[in-house]
């Protein structure tokens, strides 16, 4: 893969093609945005582009594909590109000096050492002010690509020092087409995927499709008017998808997602795509469910209930549907 394969990101690919272009090259980057969205793997790119023996000749500004270091890259066994990731909970000051003693070393084949950092933001307090020495004095031949989806949770030091890119979601129809055509997924099972990954073709790729297919069934069937209603049934839900916090997290897309459908059909129905839900809904308290859906999802990290989080909620569904008289088309 190179720079022209990678689906979106078009401002992040042409500003680091420009620099590859013209040798100009920052010694530290800030690659940030959501999990999933495709950081990791255009830090990669551009490791290999930097080393690439053919890129920054000729108006070239990406990688081959075909040279050694190239192949060397796509195998992960570069010696000039180090990738560094979380040991535990924490990437640890240990890591952190060992990259400081091998970053002032020359770079073994390559034109620059290029470093990798993953998570940055999981530096702890010592790794962090660390690291903070790095960037003061970079060596010329290194090259620094740190990766966050919580760049507030980074010194602010370190962001200064930092040239900083962000990354946006894909649209779904980007997704869509990808799935379709690179990965042989059905039309349906495509949508599906590209509606719940939120932009991430990450997540879209991880995701089973099978796996999607028997989710939606559960949450059709679980913000149905009938089961709605009945106590025991939304206790039982609130239990199972309260089990850790990217569960509890994929809960809230589902509702939203098929919240936001069946709001759509509602309004306009020859649009929308929320016949599973069955009901006319209290559009008003619908926009309430998510703003409180937008309060859960904020202080899931502040060790709240999660269980009585989703039992509330789901409650508050059955409202908007209670007592609204159904109007025939």
């Amino acid at each position: 893969m190179s720079f022209s394969e990678i689906i979106g990101h078009d401002y992040p690919k042409s500003l680091l093609g420009r620099l590859l272009q013209t040798g100009l090259l920052p010694h530290a980057y800030l690659f940030e945005g959501p999990d999933g969205i495709g950081k990791r793997r255009m830090a990669l790119e551009f490791a290999k582009a930097i080393n690439c023996e053919r890129s920054g000749r000729d108006g070239f500004n990406d990688a081959c594909d075909q040279c050694p270091a190239c192949g060397r890259v796509n195998s992960g066994n570069h010696p000039d590109v180090v990738q560094i990731t979380a040991a535990g909970s924490f990437i640890k000051i240990e890591q952190i000096r060992e990259l400081q003693d091998a970053i002032f070393l020359k770079p073994y084949m390559g034109r620059k050492k290029v470093y990798l950092i993953d998570e940055a933001d999981r530096m702890n307090q010592e790794a962090a002010n660390c690291f903070l020495k790095t960037l003061e004095e970079p060596p010329a031949d290194s090259v620094l690509i740190l990766m966050t989806s919580r760049p507030f949770a980074l010194l602010p030091t370190i962001v200064s020092r930092c040239q900083r890119l962000r990354f946006l979601p894909l649209t779904s129809a980007q997704i869509e087409q990808y799935l379709i055509s690179k990965q042989g997924v059905s039309g349906e099972d495509a949508k599906i995927l590209a509606a719940l990954s939120l932009g991430r073709l990450g997540m879209a790729l991880e995701t089973s499709a099978d796996e999607v297919r028997e989710e939606l069934a559960e949450f059709e069937s679980l913000l149905s008017p009938s089961v709605l209603q009945q106590p025991v049934k939304i206790t039982e839900a609130a239990s199972r998808w309260s089990a850790d916090i990217e569960t509890t997290k994929k809960a809230l897309l589902w509702i939203t997602l098929l919240l936001r459908d069946r709001i759509v059909f509602q309004v306009n129905p020859d649009k929308g795509k929320g016949k599973a839900l069955g009901a006319p809904m209290d559009l008003n308290h619908a926009l309430d469910c998510f703003r409180f859906i937008g309060e859960i999802n904020r202080a899931l990290n502040r060790n709240i209930n999660r269980q009585l989080a989703l039992e509330v909620l789901l409650m508050e569904l059955g409202r908007t549907m209670k007592n609204v008289p159904v109007q025939e088309r």
